[in-house]
Parts: structure tokens; C-alpha cells; sequence
């Protein structure tokens, strides 16, 4: 079942949840449908995480609370082609601030 997360064409699945505890739980179910476990990465640094990520068979759930109009690029890992998630936490009212401008 690893092999899923083995892949060789990269996939991503954002996550956009209202709380951080709600968006992990999700991550958590994706990867082990995949035959996987989840690895919440929650840093900027992540030397040697590509060959790590196989060989352990995990799938990198990159975890970011984002501010409205607040935008993060979505890093490559060197080694990795397997498929990644992206959790992003939205502050609440954010919908809402954005919805009331003409």
C-alpha cells in the first residue's frame, strides 16, 4: 500500500479548514487511505526530507495559518515525487471581510 505515496507524478490536495485540529484529522484520513501516515510539517527547513519521505513511506502535509490576503508558495521537495497536501488555516471572518468589499 506505501507504493501510493511512492508515486511518480506529483499530486497536491489543498486543505482549507477553519481549525487546525479539524484540518490535521483530514490529512491524517488521506494518508491512511493511501497506505501512508501523515507528516506534518509546520518549518521552512526540511534538508533531506525527499529520500526520507520514501523510504518511510509518509505523506508531507505542509501546515500554514494564513492571514487574510496573505499568500505562501507551495515548496518543492528535492528527491520527492510523490504526492504532497497542503493544509492552510483560515482566521475566521476572513470569507466575510473579503465578501463586503465592492
Amino acid at each position: 500500500m506505501r507504493e501510493r505515496c511512492r508515486g511518480t507524478s506529483q499530486r497536491i490536495l489543498v486543505l482549507r479548514t477553519g481549525f487546525n485540529e479539524e484540518g490535521r484529522a483530514i490529512a491524517d484520513l488521506i494518508a491512511h487511505t493511501q497506505g501512508c501516515r501523515a507528516l506534518f510539517i509546520e518549518t521552512e527547513k526540511w534538508s533531506g526530507l525527499g529520500p526520507w519521505l520514501l523510504m518511510r513511506g509518509l505523506l508531507p502535509v505542509f501546515c500554514f495559518e494564513l492571514g487574510p490576503g496573505e499568500r505562501k508558495v507551495l515548496p518543492t521537495i528535492p528527491a520527492y515525487t510523490g504526492p504532497v497536501c497542503w493544509h492552510s488555516v483560515a482566521r475566521m471572518g476572513a470569507s466575510k471581510a473579503q465578501a463586503a468589499r465592492p
